[in-house]
């Protein structure tokens, strides 16, 4: 088997060679782009922004947890200078959500010589924290002291992981030592 051997290199006739170093060839102080390079940059940047982040459809909203579920029929007693609160969850909570829940208890105490004022917003403190223990079909239940001469609003709202419900009911009544509860009458 014969070999060939390679060609050998031509040189152009009209090449002119000179004497001078690369960096000279182009003009006084000037070097000659590296083409590769700049087709290297504007490939990257081409393809870059045609490329995206690689997500191929619209963007998804973030998923919302379902909602906690409010407290209904809180209804109160006074007796022996305490309120006795009892309300009800529905539908019970069960699993994780059952041992991470509690109730916030919060009140709004008003003087009632105080002036009464219809478009001022009440001023809520939490006045208890009552973990979430499941009763069945009875309700749920809190007591707190009273001191008379007020006018006493309280509200509860399920709290979850971080996660706090809707008010309930309010109920409202008036705490006198003489006649001891007057319940205040919605408008």
């Amino acid at each position: 088997m014969h070999r060939r051997p390679w060609p050998k290199a031509v040189e152009p006739k009209n090449r002119v060679i000179r004497d001078e170093p690369p960096s000279q060839c182009c003009g006084v102080g000037e070097k000659r782009p590296n083409r590769w390079l700049r087709f290297g940059l504007v490939f990257l940047v081409y393809w870059s922004g045609l490329g995206g982040c690689g997500v191929k459809g619209p963007p998804v909203p973030l998923r919302k947890p379902a909602p906690l579920p409010a407290v209904t029929d809180l209804a109160y007693r006074v007796t022996d200078g305490a309120v006795n609160l009892t309300w009800s969850l529905s539908p019970p909570l069960e699993g994780k959500a059952a041992r991470q829940a509690s109730f916030i208890v919060r009140r709004s105490q008003t003087a009632l010589d105080a002036q009464a004022c219809e478009n001022c917003p009440q001023v809520f403190t939490t006045v208890g924290t009552v973990l979430y223990v499941d009763t069945g079909d009875r309700p749920f239940t809190a007591r707190f002291a009273l001191e008379a001469g007020y006018r006493y609003v309280f509200i509860v709202r399920l709290q979850m992981d971080g996660d706090v419900g809707p008010d309930s009911n309010p109920v409202k009544f008036d705490y006198t030592v003489e006649n001891g509860v007057v319940p205040v009458e919605e408008p």
